[in-house]
């Protein structure tokens, strides 16, 4: 194989500028109208990648092109694009031996001239990819209007999330506000239930001391009258069984008492004597205490006579 490499391309340099150089430009080229630039070197740079490695190792993909107006996903606007489809194919259903070969992978491609000389591509990189003046401004033009939609897009979803939170924050209040409020009502009902129950023992309290006195005032009378009873049947013994002895004393005491500071005022011996005789003469006072120690000799006798 290396012969045959030197008898087509003379030199390394050779292979370079005549084989693999054009091949990989080749490749490049064609698999550019798949996406567009912008897509090439962003969204879909690893695809991109990818199937220019695909068509250099398995040769170029054969496609149909067709160029269709369609909507950008991006800015919305309607733009026209080269659409390609891969010609596609199924080996079991191809007679020509030779024209099997093309049909790698479901698609029809052209012969591959790195694998006719048994160059492989295991380290292939896509580095950078040089596009022409026009195209790096229109990439720049569609990527700052992308990037103003996508700014937009975000703007107007944080718009959005910020209203939903506001208003979500409002409903919130207005729960917090609202549970406030029934737990105030609610506080209010529980004094108001506490305080009527407070009222009712209250009053059944009153009723209960009340009731408690009316009892205790009749019974008090009844121990009243039941001591007075007592008393007084207990003196009316007590005098039953002196005959009343104290109290006699008592009132003769005073009596007598009565009579001495009224004698102690009378005079016992007349101012004058007219006619009789003096040593005969009597005092009509000395008559009057005569007579009351007689009374109260009788009343002691008689008093000794009934209790005997």
């Amino acid at each position: 194989m290396l012969k045959a490499i030197h008898k087509e391309y003379k030199s390394p340099k050779g292979v370079m500028e005549r084989l693999v150089r054009p091949t990989v430009r080749t490749a490049v080229l064609l698999t550019g109208p798949y996406m567009t630039a912008s897509e090439s070197i962003a969204d879909r740079r690893a695809e991109f990648r990818s199937l220019i490695k695909d068509q250099l190792v398995n040769g170029i993909i054969l496609v149909n092109k067709t160029e269709k107006t369609v909507k950008n996903s991006i800015t919305g606007e309607n733009e026209k694009r080269l659409i390609v489809t891969k010609r596609t194919c199924n080996r079991s259903d191809i007679k020509i031996e030779k024209m099997k070969k093309l049909c790698i992978g479901g698609v029809w491609r052209e012969p591959s001239p790195l694998k006719k000389f048994q160059v492989t591509t295991d380290n292939f990189e896509l580095a950078d990819i040089r596009y022409p003046k026009n195209v790096r401004a229109q990439i720049e033009s569609q990527r700052s209007a992308q990037m103003s939609v996508i700014t937009q897009q975000t703007n107007a979803k944080l718009a959005k999330a910020q209203a939903i939170t506001s208003r979500e924050k409002g409903k919130a209040q207005i729960e917090k506000t609202r549970a406030q409020q029934e737990v105030a009502k609610t506080k209010k009902i529980v004094q108001a239930e506490a305080s009527k129950k407070k009222a009712e023992l209250d009053a059944e309290r009153k009723k209960n001391v009340a009731a408690f006195d009316v009892q205790t005032a009749s019974l008090e009378k009844k121990a009243a009258i039941l001591r007075g009873e007592g008393q007084a049947q207990a003196r009316r013994l007590k005098m039953q069984a002196d005959g009343a002895l104290k109290q006699k004393l008592d009132a003769w005491v005073k009596v007598n008492q009565a009579y001495a500071e009224a004698f102690s005022k009378a005079r016992l011996v007349p101012e004058v004597v007219m006619g009789g005789s003096v040593g005969n003469g009597k005092n009509s006072t000395v008559d009057i205490v005569d007579l009351l120690k007689a009374k109260t000799a009788r009343d002691i006798a008689l008093e000794a006579g009934l209790k005997k």
